[in-house]
């Protein structure tokens, strides 16, 4: 049934106790059907035979601690007690299997002055923090943790964020510049634009919208990072807006999501539904419709490591479901 890869990866990374491998789809479309038996069929007809796969977690957590969801977005403040549980809630996700995604355009700048005396370390600081605790502690213990750092163009330390991974030590998390629509308007300008410290308000330089783009666009050569995250364009398509505002994304940055709630994916497999010139497009809606029963099944019945994200799944509901 299986391939000699596809066996060789389950028993490596998804089997528990000693379970063979074949028994890993059967044993998560067990939890996820919730109780429905014909659906349970359908959905692990669609699993063994490579039409569907919702993400990693389900596939390790189901029938164990139930964490079904691959990423989360976490919020931070500017003050110590945001930065702190921040930190603390990074680690604990790590710990139950999910990645994180975290925008800094908050956090004051380096050298700003503090209310204790003093100045800021700057973003670039507390990503080092944020590094360590990533690289310390694995996903739910079977895989390497990972992240995504955003931080808005008009920060203050954006040019030493975006030059960050050229210079080493971040090595456990992408990086994305968030932008606006102005911002991709002016790149072929000349116009300049102000940095505006986040807590301050002050301005403390400026430097043409080209200029900025030029440097991201060779360190994403360079390196890979940072990509760019569009934020007009994910809020045209929030329903939410402007009552909610989403600025993050989660580490693989396919799917931006609310401040406090994960990302639940799944995937399905274009290549099974074609035939020759053909597409299948009658077994392509039937795979979609068990593909999102089965996502918000996860949604409804997963387990969540914190009340207030419980609460945001419930409220938001959101779900992804993409294409391989």
């Amino acid at each position: 049934m299986f391939s000699r890869n596809a066996v060789n990866l389950l028993s490596k990374r998804y089997t528990r106790n000693n379970e063979n491998p074949e028994n890993v789809y059967s044993r998560t479309a067990d939890f996820i059907s919730n109780g429905d038996i014909s659906f349970r069929d359908m959905l692990l007809h669609y699993m063994t035979q490579g039409y569907f796969l919702p993400n990693s977690p389900a596939l390790f957590n189901s029938g164990y601690s139930n964490m079904m969801h691959a990423c989360c977005a976490l919020g931070i403040e500017d003050n110590m007690e945001s930065i702190a549980n921040f930190q603390y809630t990074l680690m604990m996700m790590f710990k139950y299997g999910a990645g994180v995604g975290i925008n800094y355009s908050k956090i004051r700048s380096k050298n700003s002055a503090l209310s204790t005396g003093g100045t800021s370390s700057g973003i670039l600081s507390l990503m080092k923090v944020t590094e360590a605790n990533t690289q310390y502690v694995k996903q739910g213990g079977y895989r390497r943790g990972a992240n995504m750092s955003l931080l808005f163009y008009t920060h203050p330390e954006i040019v030493d964020f975006i030059q960050s991974k050229l210079r080493g030590g971040f090595t456990n998390m992408n990086l994305s510049v968030l932008v606006d629509n102005n911002f991709m308007d002016k790149i072929n300008t000349d116009e300049k634009f102000q940095f505006v410290d986040p807590h301050t308000k002050k301005s403390s330089g400026e430097i043409k919208y080209k200029d900025l783009f030029d440097i991201i666009a060779a360190c994403a050569w360079s390196c890979g990072c940072p990509g760019l995250v569009f934020f007009d364009r994910i809020n045209q398509d929030n329903k939410f807006y402007p009552d909610l505002i989403i600025d993050t994304v989660n580490p693989c940055a396919e799917s931006p999501i609310p401040t406090n709630s994960l990302c639940c994916l799944g995937s399905v497999n274009l290549s099974k539904l074609v035939k020759g010139n053909e597409f299948n497009f009658k077994k392509f809606a039937e795979v979609t419709e068990v593909g999102m029963k089965a996502l918000l099944n996860m949604n409804k019945i997963g387990w969540y490591p914190f009340p207030y994200m419980k609460e945001a799944m419930d409220k938001y509901n959101p779900v992804g479901l993409g294409e391989l």
